[in-house]
């Protein structure tokens, strides 16, 4: 796929994010049905990561799809499913390098040194919801409030022995929310000040990707200085995203933060003037989600 192609796709994506932030609405906050927050899975059943969980958080909402399951058409049919007439599809993307040769060969780390030996490139491919699909087995029409029902009250001891795991230091001595980097430490008010039990965890799982940017852990370094800056912007959309990310596999529905709402202005500022942003936040979020989670 040539450079071009790649530009539209990004500008696509980056386009529906800025759309829904200058309605003042953080897609990836409440994009799902029912207010409970679930995976975007495969077929398979694996889930989508990164950007694509972004984009297919979106179209569920906008248009009121009640499953979690995405698959091409050639899949659905193979399940036996028939998409439904005048049903639209949704593009995903996926991207790798390749090299510089008909054959396209993988590249050896020593051609990954040599930049003129291999070129990036970005693909899309199109998925429909099982609920744009007939005949599917019952498994794929599971509402997301069926499929986590009571989810919260059985994952708290989960998320207890998670936050535990990752040894990060976390001080609950003060009425505001944040991460220092100089004295590697996590500032939490105490869980009876936050309205819920859910946006207390939310609001740790973003400080915890703040924590994930240490130089000794993912070593992340997007140049913020001060607030309002591009990069101070950056990693804030990427701990955002790292939130989202980390609520799904523990079934947190996150609030809309208050003080949060200032940053919106910064983001648009960074995507309208950067397509790939997005495209780069929610890879970096996605990874600190990873380590987190003892993925990597």
């Amino acid at each position: 796929m040539n450079s071009s192609k790649n530009i539209d796709h990004y500008t696509e994506v980056t386009n529906q994010i800025i759309i829904a932030l200058e309605n003042n609405t953080k897609p990836w906050i409440k994009p799902w049905c029912g207010g409970v927050l679930t995976p975007q899975k495969r077929y398979n059943g694996d889930s989508y990561q990164g950007v694509n969980t972004l984009i297919l958080w979106g179209e569920a909402s906008k248009k009121q799809h009640n499953s979690s399951f995405w698959m091409t058409f050639k899949q659905a049919k193979l399940l036996g499913g028939n998409v439904k007439k005048g049903e639209k599809s949704t593009s995903v993307f996926y991207s790798g390098v390749i090299k510089n040769k008909k054959d396209e060969e993988k590249p050896t780390k020593q051609d990954l040194t040599e930049k003129e030996n291999y070129r990036k490139f970005m693909k899309s491919y199109s998925v429909f919801n099982a609920s744009q699909i007939d005949n599917l087995s019952d498994e794929y029409y599971i509402k997301p409030e069926e499929e986590n029902q009571n989810k919260e009250l059985k994952k708290l001891p989960e998320l207890e022995a998670f936050i535990a795991k990752t040894k990060a230091k976390i001080k609950h001595d003060a009425g505001n929310a944040y991460y220092r980097e100089k004295e590697d430490y996590i500032q939490m008010p105490k869980m009876q000040l936050f309205k819920s039990v859910n946006a207390y965890y939310a609001t740790l799982c973003h400080e915890l990707t703040h924590w994930t940017k240490h130089k000794t852990r993912l070593d992340r370094d997007l140049g913020g200085k001060r607030f309002g800056d591009n990069g101070y912007a950056m990693e804030e959309l990427v701990a955002e995203l790292g939130a989202a990310f980390l609520s799904v596999g523990f079934g947190i529905v996150p609030d809309v933060r208050d003080d949060h709402v200032p940053y919106i202005a910064n983001w648009l500022e960074v995507l309208k003037s950067d397509k790939k942003a997005i495209f780069t936040a929610a890879s970096l979020a996605q990874k600190a989600a990873n380590y987190l989670l003892g993925k990597e």
